[in-house]
């Protein structure tokens, strides 16, 4: 089963904004130095090393070509990925439960606690983009809306 068949039409749309936001030179290809800017301008502080590794063959799923990641390709991955969250209430039910404030964040210290010191994955939910200024709470309405889950209003 192709990652697209994960996706609804929405979802496909939204991701296609993302890949067009990352491919800063505009040639229709994510590459590492594309990822590198795009961390850099959310705030990551080690963004040059970083960047490889979103591009790395165990997150892409196949080779990449000399070029880059084309839309196609990041499609079919976003899809691999999303496909196993393809209930955004239920996620979104997950991290309400921990948000007692009903503000939209979750303490970062939960966060580590509910993903069991796995650090691939804390490493992957816990970045700039994620986190409010003083990086101890972890956004996860903007989380879920940037995978392209749901619209942004249904968050709220």
């Amino acid at each position: 089963m192709s990652g697209l068949e994960n996706l609804s039409p929405a979802q496909i749309k939204q991701l296609q904004r993302v890949f067009y936001a990352v491919d800063r030179d505009e040639d229709n290809y994510i590459t590492s130095d594309d990822v590198n800017k795009t961390l850099r301008s959310l705030g990551a502080k080690d963004a040059t090393t970083e960047a490889p590794s979103y591009l790395s063959t165990d997150v892409v799923g196949t080779q990449l070509s000399d070029r880059g990641l084309d839309a196609t390709s990041f499609l079919t991955m976003m899809g691999n990925h999303i496909g196993v969250l393809s209930d955004p209430r239920k996620l979104l039910d997950a991290f309400e439960s921990f948000d007692e404030r009903d503000e939209g964040f979750v303490d970062v210290e939960t966060v580590h606690e509910i993903l069991a010191g796995d650090q691939e994955a804390i490493d992957k939910l816990l970045v700039p983009a994620y986190l409010d200024r003083t990086r101890k709470r972890f956004e996860y309405r903007k989380f879920v809306a940037m995978l392209g889950m749901c619209p942004c209003e249904e968050l709220a």
